[in-house]
Formats: C-alpha cells, sequence, structure tokens
C-alpha cells in the first residue's frame, strides 16, 4: 500500500482535498479524493477513477506462477475498471507500459 501512502502524500502536497481509507474520519461521500487498493474498492462506483496499471516483474517463479499472477493482475484491473461511472484514466508506473493497457488498446475501437 506503499502507492497509496505515496499518491495520497503527493495530493495533500498539492493542497487537494484527500482521503486515504484506513484512516480516521473516512467518508465516503465527501468532497474529496478517495485514495485506496482496488480489494478496498470493490462494490463501490465513483463517477471518475484513476487507476495506476500494474506491471508484473519477470522473475525466477515458475511459469504456472507467473501465470496464476497474471490472471489476479488482469481480475484486479478489470475491478478496478469497473469503478468508473462516468470516467476512467489509466496511468502506468515508471514509465513502464502494462500488458494489461497493451491488451485494451488492440481490443478498444477508436472513436
Amino acid at each position: 500500500h506503499n502507492l497509496c501512502n505515496q499518491c495520497n502524500q503527493q495530493l495533500e502536497n498539492d493542497g487537494l482535498p484527500v482521503m486515504r481509507q484506513g484512516k480516521s474520519g473516512f467518508d465516503l461521500f465527501s468532497e474529496s479524493i478517495k485514495v485506496m487498493t482496488i480489494h478496498s474498492a470493490k462494490g463501490l462506483e465513483f463517477p471518475v477513477v484513476f487507476l495506476v496499471m500494474p506491471s508484473i516483474a519477470k522473475n525466477e517463479q515458475d511459469e504456472e506462477a507467473q501465470l496464476e499472477l497474471f490472471e489476479k493482475g488482469r481480475t484486479l484491473c478489470y475491478v478496478g475498471m469497473t469503478r468508473a461511472s462516468d470516467a476512467l484514466y489509466l496511468l502506468n508506473v515508471q514509465s513502464e507500459e502494462s500488458v494489461f493497457v497493451n491488451e485494451l488498446a488492440e481490443k478498444v475501437i477508436p472513436w
């Protein structure tokens, strides 16, 4: 949840009203930016969602474990994207493209 903490801190530094889920006084209905994990957002809906896309690092895990991790990431990505009712913004971390964004780009019909 380090990324959530970093996002929360940067938004606060920029003077924006922000609430981090798990902190005392969290109010889902306040006029503020909500920072939370995808797991915490399950079942909720927001007009606008900024989703930081995961990047999966290759490591020494066997191929089956890598595939399982990839599928879990895809599922979480879908859950995060479906939290947005009006607008969805997809962000990458450290200039690494997300394989999930690349998959979407191949399937999305241009406007």
